[in-house]
């Protein structure tokens, strides 16, 4: 009979043991789900700052030439004899805004986008579609590659002063008015106030958006193209090729958006233009013939080649080294 009670009591404890359980699991769970979404995008910001150095320091003369065909409407032969006529102490004149511009710009597009991505996604879990997979998990990873893409690219945006500064300096009539980049900064804001940095903003997030998008949402799927391969040169050579055939054909489909930015910004003090301005004025003044409006697209397309290749080759590359030595640590 002892042998039945003492039987009867462990039931009992372990039915009141059960019932206690849950409810401290359940808080366990929840502590583990937020420790999930914390900020977790050190390495993908980090990896775009060294690749944007690598980027710009090696390709920044190219730029300049393609500044002014842009600008100029001239020829590659023509704009080289121009930068070939001003000296090289005037080759790398206006780096230092690009360099600080382009490699915070993609800090915050390649880690914004990772981390807007881990953030949408959470939303969606968090949601009654997601936590009933009622949407092809495909099209709901797309959708918020796409939508990641897009907001990184008007993060982007806040730099356009950068981008403002160097047009400045790129501009041989400014050559004697303004030393180097904080002179600009300086007197630009002294003389039309802190909104005349931000000339352009709007075809500046039109533009980064839109490519951004692109981007994204196409970098994976072609990368799934190539080989699989354990050889670390072998992998460089694929996101090189893979990041410069796709940058190329986004930055030539976009190439009009640079066009109306830099007529927008090779101006200081009046008016600023809307972008249906200054694509009338660039229209007229190149006699209303629409397929001038990608003069130095060529020169522009062999730059992306090699700017996007050694972009993306150069992030994948440091972004593996990052995560193996946050693995080892």
């Amino acid at each position: 009979m002892e042998k039945v009670n003492h039987e009867i009591n462990s039931h009992k404890l372990l039915a009141n043991s059960n019932l206690v359980t849950p409810p401290i699991v359940a808080k366990q769970s929840n502590v583990i789900n937020k420790s999930k979404y914390v900020f977790s995008s050190h390495a993908e910001f980090l990896s775009g700052y060294f690749a944007a150095c690598a980027s710009i320091t090696t390709l920044f003369p190219l730029n300049k030439l393609i500044f002014r065909q842009i600008l100029d409407g001239v020829s590659f032969r023509d704009a080289f004899l121009q930068l070939k006529k001003e000296g090289f102490r005037h080759a790398y004149r206006g780096l230092l805004p690009p360099l600080i511009q382009k490699s915070l710009s993609y800090s915050i597009m390649f880690g914004t986008q990772n981390e807007y991505s881990l953030w949408l996604h959470h939303l969606y879990n968090q949601s009654p579609a997601g936590s009933q997979n009622k949407i092809n998990p495909n099209v709901v990873n797309n959708s918020i590659t796409a939508i990641a893409g897009a907001m990184a690219g008007l993060t982007e945006a806040f730099l356009t002063p950068l981008e403002r500064v160097q047009a400045v300096l790129q501009m041989n009539q400014y050559h004697h008015r303004f030393k180097h980049t904080w002179h600009v900064f300086y007197d630009v804001n002294k003389t039309y106030g802190f909104r005349e940095l931000y000339r352009g903003l709007t075809v500046i997030c039109l533009r980064n958006s839109l490519s951004n998008v692109v981007f994204f949402t196409s970098r994976a799927q072609f990368k799934n193209y190539f080989p699989k391969t354990t050889s670390s040169f072998k992998n460089m050579l694929y996101d090189f090729i893979n990041g410069s055939l796709l940058g190329a054909s986004i930055s030539t489909v976009f190439y009009p958006l640079n066009v109306f930015k830099s007529h927008m910004q090779a101006r200081i003090g009046g008016k600023f233009l809307t972008i249906r301005e200054a694509f009338w004025l660039v229209y007229e003044s190149r006699e209303r013939n629409l397929g001038r409006l990608y003069k130095g697209v060529g020169s522009n397309f062999m730059r992306a080649i090699f700017a996007w290749g050694i972009t993306n080759s150069a992030y994948e590359f440091s972004l593996n080294k990052l995560k193996h030595l946050k693995i080892r640590h």
